[in-house]
């Protein structure tokens, strides 16, 4: 370890994420460790946990889901788990629904497209159709967001005004 770097303790999970010119060090699990503050020039060698996305995915059964579920009824929660976490991500939640839809996945990875990827796998299967994959946030994730709209909005110039 160089003689500048500050270690962290290990026995707690820590995800470093970049904010702007240095890095927020956000605790995963347990109380953040004790560290001077790391300054923007310094660079820490040590492996970085990437923060995961959630995101929720709905779509309705084809007429090959439904003949296969009523053929051999079972659990499909492990299927969809295993295919989730195949394309790279975990799954939160399965849902079966009623309504416009009929099943609902909460899952997270580290981008989107892992999911998306996973979703297409399944469509291209036959047994699922109409599949949207939304974003989510938590209400503080979204509180950051709308703060940014808020700084952004002294930039805007709707049309027709000068």
């Amino acid at each position: 370890m160089r003689q500048d770097a500050m270690p962290l303790d290990t026995t707690r999970r820590l995800a470093l994420v970049p904010w702007f010119s240095g890095l927020t060090v956000l605790a995963l699990g347990g109380e953040l460790p004790h560290f001077s503050p790391i300054r923007p020039q310094r660079r820490l060698h040590t492996p970085m946990e990437a923060v995961m996305i959630r995101l929720v995915s709905r779509g309705c059964f084809t007429h090959n889901f439904a003949k296969g579920l009523v053929s051999a009824p079972e659990d499909r929660e492990p299927a969809v788990r295993k295919l989730i976490e195949g394309a790279g991500g975990k799954l939160v939640n399965c849902y079966f629904t009623t309504g416009d839809t009929d099943f609902i996945i909460i899952s997270e990875a580290n981008e989107a497209e892992s999911i998306i990827a996973a979703m297409l796998a399944a469509v291209a299967s036959g047994t699922i159709s109409d599949v949207k994959t939304a974003r989510a946030w938590t209400g503080a994730e979204f509180k950051a967001i709308a703060e940014k709209a808020s700084k952004a909005a002294n930039h805007y110039r709707a049309p027709g005004k000068s």
